[in-house]
């Protein structure tokens, strides 16, 4: 944050030498004469090296974004299989659960069945 402000405070400070420079009259002095063209040169290439870092930082907090996106999408892959397998082991148990209770069914019929034949045969 300190970075993006310290060269916004650059840019503003750029485009006010260069709005400046345009201001000046058009009609060249002994002085401004030697002066303007070294101060144009050196415009240009402030430009370039305050691009070169804004753009710099900007690839930065692009990669910077893309790993986190990139282990974001590599945590939901294992949750996704971590959930599959959670899954597949409730079924497998609801399963063995569910024959477990049929089996208890039919073991309690048959003790029915079985207590009411040794109950007629008592009474015989």
């Amino acid at each position: 944050m300190a970075k993006n402000q310290e060269l916004n405070a650059e840019m503003r400070s750029l485009i006010e030498r260069t709005t400046l420079l345009s201001m000046e009259p058009s009609f060249p002095s002994q002085d401004h004469a030697n002066e303007a063209p070294n101060i144009a040169l050196t415009v240009p290439s402030d430009v370039c090296t305050l691009l070169e870092r804004m753009s710099g930082l900007s690839l930065a907090e692009m990669d910077k974004a893309i790993q986190e996106l990139q282990r974001v999408r590599n945590f939901l892959r294992n949750e996704r299989e971590r959930l599959r397998l959670e899954i597949a082991e409730h079924l497998r148990l609801t399963q063995a659960a569910m024959g477990s209770a049929k089996a208890v069914s039919a073991s309690v019929a048959s003790f029915g069945t079985l207590a009411e034949d040794f109950g007629k045969s008592r009474a015989a």
